[in-house]
């Protein structure tokens, strides 16, 4: 809240909880009911348990359990802590969770804004992302979905990402031939939407850049969006690799296992194109990002977002080239000539959206 007054906090805890408040009197005297006990007013939900707390000396919070998120959710309780507030003069102006949250119950306030806001929005990510930051989770602190959503916390990550940064150099040094560049192509752009992500960070809540703020809120979902999904491309490119060496290693006495091993390899192949592709697409939007952050982010990091477009740029060259040495070997025409026009595009604005940026930076400097 934004007061150090805690009886604001418990008489707006009084309020939401399943057993309210005590009746009383004219008098301030609690009311006995027929069963000897004090008779209460009922609160606004079921499954609430709340009270009034003292974050620090300076704040004052309803802290609450909620027994059942798909009932009432944390969206139901904050918009009811904010209109009771604003009955005493007082506002909520965050919220944070202590522990983990389930991602559904973040899921759910993302779409109950959305809604309120008509944004028509699906994606489960982007939904998350809207319940952060509808809901004030970072007002406290950053909130970092990696570390208190439960599905992020157990989420399986590939070995290559879980690796120290020591060990994957090493693996990637070694006569093994994955990871090699594809994998260091999905790296080189998860740096870039790290850089890119910094800065927005940076440049967000800062009075200096108070025009932009929703901008570079919404520029940071999208930067973070994509670093996730450059993180799993780093494995799955090596994934991707292994499937083609495996189908070399396929049985090749008969004619019938010849077959299936030449359409194995070929389909082997199609995917250790298409990985790189996705890669490369993914690299080619964080200079979308990388733009925004250069014209409108924090100036005393505008060479942090020059050394996210190169990382970008980087990654997209890396990915493409990895692209076409596996074109190489496919025997499908069409399918050759659409992945060529593909990537023939995205060099040309990956190069573009780069050297646009890198003069916006070496203006500025």
């Amino acid at each position: 809240m934004n007061t150090n007054d805690k009886s604001i906090a418990s008489k707006i805890s009084g309020k939401i909880r399943t057993r309210g408040v005590i009746k009383k009197d004219k008098d301030g005297n609690k009311i006995i009911g027929a069963n000897g006990k004090p008779e209460r007013i009922p609160g606004r939900f079921k499954g609430v348990q709340a009270g009034g707390m003292m974050y620090d000396e300076n704040i004052a919070q309803v802290s609450m359990n909620l027994l059942n998120y798909r009932k009432v959710n944390l969206h139901d309780v904050f918009e009811a802590v904010q209109e009771e507030a604003g009955k005493l003069g007082a506002k909520a102006t965050g919220s944070e969770i202590v522990g983990l949250v389930p991602k559904e119950s973040l899921v759910l306030a993302g779409k109950f804004y959305s809604k309120k806001e008509d944004l028509k929005i699906s994606d489960e990510e982007e939904l998350v992302s809207i319940g952060i930051e509808k809901l004030g989770l970072s007002e406290l602190y950053t909130f970092k979905p990696e570390e208190k959503v439960i599905e992020y916390m157990v989420e399986e990550i590939g070995p290559l990402v879980s690796m120290k940064v020591g060990d994957f150099l090493s693996e990637l040094a070694s006569d093994s031939p994955a990871p090699g560049g594809g994998s260091v192509a999905a790296l080189a752009g998860s740096l870039g939407t790290a850089l890119s992500s910094m800065v927005c960070n940076l440049t967000i809540g800062k009075e200096k850049y108070a025009d932009v703020q929703q901008e570079i809120k919404d520029t940071l979902k999208k930067s973070e969006q994509l670093g996730k999904e450059l993180i799993k491309l780093i494995d799955e490119d090596t994934e991707a690799f292994n499937d083609v060496i495996k189908a070399f290693k396929m049985p090749k006495e008969t004619d019938e296992q010849k077959e299936k091993r030449k359409q194995a390899i070929q389909k082997g192949y199609k995917t250790a194109a298409k990985v790189p592709l996705e890669t490369a697409k993914t690299c080619e939007k964080i200079l979308d990002i990388a733009m925004v952050v250069a014209k409108k982010g924090n100036k005393n990091s505008i060479t942090d977002a020059a050394v996210s477009a190169l990382m970008a740029q980087a990654g997209v060259k890396s990915a493409i080239l990895n692209i076409k040495i596996n074109l190489g070997s496919i025997k499908d025409d069409k399918f050759v000539e659409r992945i060529t026009f593909e990537t023939d595009e995205l060099q040309k604005n990956a190069d573009d959206k780069a050297n646009e940026i890198m003069k916006i930076v070496e203006n500025s400097l």
